[in-house]
């Protein structure tokens, strides 16, 4: 899509065509790395943290819910509601708790293939609920 809409400004900018391998080239490296800062962005927006800063990661919180079972992608989104707060139903997390598109107070994965790109992204069987309530409770 970013690599689309970079082809689309360039050729309005300079007043031509270009070639599908040309377009092809915008898609596979200035989408990608578009789509990966806009990643970035998220991560930073949502942990305070920018993904490879150096700093104390150990100061952000987040927390991770996994729900399984049958249609657990549709009812977390059920429950969450639509991305946008402002079009959310009443009583939906997002609406009672989100502002707007960006601060919507809440993830879910659309598909089972984003659930496990996003789990191998957060490292679940490396972050256990456990190990921050003994930690916040002084190592009890």
């Amino acid at each position: 899509m970013f690599g689309q809409k970079a082809a689309e400004v360039l050729e309005r900018e300079f007043e031509m065509t270009l070639s599908e391998g040309t377009k092809l080239k915008l898609t596979e490296s200035f989408g990608r790395e578009y789509a990966q800062s806009q990643f970035r962005d998220i991560i930073e927006f949502m942990s305070g943290m920018r993904p490879g800063n150096t700093g104390d990661n150990k100061s952000v919180k987040t927390m991770i819910l996994i729900y399984e079972g049958e249609g657990a992608i549709h009812k977390i989104r059920e429950v969450l509601g639509p991305t946008d707060p402002l079009k959310a139903p009443g009583g939906t997390v997002r609406r009672e708790f989100g502002s707007n598109v960006m601060v919507n107070t809440a993830h879910a994965s659309d598909s089972a293939d984003s659930f496990k790109r996003e789990q191998a992204i957060v490292k679940i069987h490396e972050n256990t609920l456990r190990d921050i309530i003994e930690e916040h409770l002084g190592g009890k």
